[in-house]
């Protein structure tokens, strides 16, 4: 309560007698609100990021789907059939590190309509034959899964040539990105895959807390300018209201005759007022004096007195000043 009672009399003390404190507020308050304003601005900035990441990652994941089922087929056959594994991890260093010609469509279809083969086997006839009732009668064996996993991330490698051209890149060492004779393998291609992805989860993370930060900083300006404010209409309303009773203090020593007395005009307002008042009721009377005190009575216009001047009274007059 007497903090309260402390900023009352501080903000009356201001507005009577420091008019440099409005100013000062208004300069306060005006970059408050440019703070509010700005604070806003880079919410809304880090929520365009906060989309940016989510679409960008969104993107990823659905042109690189395939590498996800292909690793965990690889890691199972690594430990059940470490010998296909490896002719798994050749082939597909051949497919990853092969030059192929992205601008040209015919070049991309010959590749997707290329056959997996890990062993070779599949090159005659009856080698076809062979694999086609091996895999109808053992449809989830090693060598048909990795290959039908294989032939997936093949043909979504060509459909996504930029993506996964750039995923190439940044799996080399940096100053040898462009260098397609630095060989690099699945595993590192799908590392550096995910490795980007969860780079860009962490940045569309920090474009949250970022936002809520900057949320929270327009809301405080914001709050503070609003006080600011507050105190401004507050000064503006003690002034005004100084002002008024100063003017109504000025009415009133004009009206109960003081200003004549101390210009010694010869005016007796007293008696003017006392000659008012006659065959009012006290009560009247009481609100007639407090109204002339406050100066918020209307002053009545008095009668015009019709003067007559002696005719030699003015000639004497006006013959002085001649002479003069």
């Amino acid at each position: 309560m007497t903090e309260n009672i402390s900023k009352e009399e501080k903000l009356q003390y201001d507005a009577l007698f420091n008019p440099e404190e409005l100013k000062n507020l208004e300069s306060t308050m005006k970059f408050e609100q440019h703070m509010s304003d700005f604070t806003k601005s880079q919410a809304t900035q880090s929520e365009d990021a906060v989309k940016y990441f989510q679409q960008k990652d969104a993107e990823l994941k659905n042109e690189t789907s395939s590498m996800n089922h292909l690793s965990y087929i690889l890691d199972m056959v690594q430990r059940t059939d470490p010998q296909l594994a490896k002719q798994a991890e050749k082939y597909l260093s051949d497919i990853i590190n092969k030059d192929w010609e992205f601008s040209s469509k015919y070049s991309r279809d010959r590749e997707k309509n290329k056959e997996v083969d890990l062993d070779g086997s599949k090159r005659g006839f009856w080698g076809k034959l062979k694999n086609k009732a091996k895999n109808f009668l053992k449809p989830h064996n090693n060598k048909n899964m990795l290959e039908s996993a294989i032939a997936d991330f093949k043909k979504q490698a060509m459909e996504n040539y930029e993506t996964f051209d750039w995923l190439k890149r940044c799996a080399r060492p940096a100053d040898k990105a462009n260098d397609s004779s630095v060989k690099i393998s699945f595993s590192q291609l799908f590392s550096k895959t995910k490795e980007i992805s969860s780079r860009y989860n962490a940045d569309r993370s920090r474009s949250i807390v970022n936002k809520e930060r900057s949320l929270q900083a327009s809301e405080h300006y914001n709050k503070s300018a609003q006080t600011n404010q507050q105190n401004i209409d507050k000064i503006n309303e003690i002034r005004d209201k100084a002002a008024k009773e100063i003017e109504l203090r000025s009415t009133a020593r004009d009206t109960t005759g003081i200003k004549d007395a101390q210009s010694n005009t010869g005016v007796d307002r007293l008696a003017d007022k006392a000659k008012a008042m006659e065959g009012m009721t006290p009560e009247q009377r009481l609100a007639y004096r407090i109204s002339q005190m406050r100066g918020t009575s209307k002053e009545e216009a008095k009668p015009v007195v019709k003067r007559e001047i002696d005719s030699k009274v003015m000639d004497k007059a006006l013959e002085g000043k001649m002479r003069a």
